[in-house]
């Protein structure tokens, strides 16, 4: 039995789709009102965070959350990660994901990054799957720098391409033939200490997009994608950061997934060439009663590293 026949034996929940949009939503549009208020007076002037290195999928940013930022021409950034989660539902099963990413900037305003994630999976009746899950290739370009006159965040967009190596060996859900990704991107520094003697600097960062697979195919998937995310410096030289997140999918049926917001909090260790990033992701999910409830695979640990070239 492979993977994804296991995933198929989770029960089928009818999620009410329309109130889990409008909670996302009105979360979105707090936010955006939020920065709309401390633009005029806490913009960053410039560059206060060391830098925001590769994303645990590649493309620059937090650990799931991309950035505007783009690697400079020539510059090359290499990465391996690792992530554990944990179902004790049924099934009882756990995966246990390794990702190698690199990333290379080949304009000032744009990057290319590639991604290949292999898993293992290990299910309580003693079913072992394991495999190259696919590759996937990203290409992401900045439009419009931040403008602190006008208060005005930067802006740029994300392409993603999913392709499964081998399809008898893509057990694991994600592509049978094709996959895409696009998103848009913004994200602006600001001080959020404008009437203190000091200045405390955060990154405050947001995507919003769609993810497309397999059309006209019985693995035809469409869903709907919002991040969220910060970075604060805990520490006067910025090097120790704190990362939190909030990544939903909207109308979202891939088996296991379904519609689902992951809460994640990180610590990020960076210098000008190297980051070291770990962190716990909690998933919440919509049942019947309109009640969220932790998801199939409730709780991931995540830990990340990339050097810069």
């Amino acid at each position: 039995m492979t993977h994804k026949m296991i995933l198929y034996r989770v029960r089928n929940q009818s999620i009410d789709k329309s109130i889990t949009e409008v909670s996302v939503y009105r979360l979105y549009l707090t936010v955006v009102f939020i920065m709309t208020l401390i633009a005029p007076t806490a913009w960053a002037a410039e560059t206060a965070l060391i830098r925001l290195p590769s994303t645990f999928f590649g493309p620059s940013g937090l650990l799931f959350t991309q950035s505007t930022d783009t690697l400079s021409p020539g510059k090359v950034e290499v990465g391996i990660g690792f992530a554990h989660e944990h179902s004790s539902n049924n099934p009882d099963y756990t995966i246990n994901e390794i990702s190698a990413t690199a990333t290379v900037g080949v304009l000032p305003w744009a990057e290319v990054s590639a991604r290949v994630p292999y898993m293992y999976s290990f299910e309580s009746h003693g079913i072992e799957t394991d495999g190259i899950q696919g590759g996937e290739l990203s290409l992401k370009w900045r439009f419009l720098n931040q403008d602190e006159d006008f208060g005005l965040p930067a802006m740029g967009a994300s392409l993603t391409y999913f392709s499964p190596i081998d399809s008898k060996v893509n057990t694991f859900d994600v592509v049978d033939s094709w996959g895409l990704k696009g998103l848009f991107l913004a994200s602006a520094e600001v001080d959020i200490s404008p009437s203190l003697h000091y200045s405390y600097h955060a990154g405050l960062y947001a995507n919003a997009g769609i993810f497309i697979r397999d059309l006209g195919k019985p693995t035809e998937e469409r869903h709907g994608l919002l991040d969220l995310g910060m970075a604060l410096p805990l520490s006067p030289s910025r090097r120790l950061q704190l990362i939190l997140e909030a990544n939903t999918t909207l109308r979202n049926e891939i088996p296991l997934q379904g519609n689902y917001t992951g809460l994640t909090a990180a610590l990020r260790y960076v210098t000008s060439s190297f980051q070291l990033t770990g962190g716990m992701q909690r998933r919440l999910k919509q049942d019947d009663e309109d009640v969220e409830i932790e998801d199939t695979n409730p709780d991931r640990f995540i830990l990340y590293a990339s050097y810069l070239f």
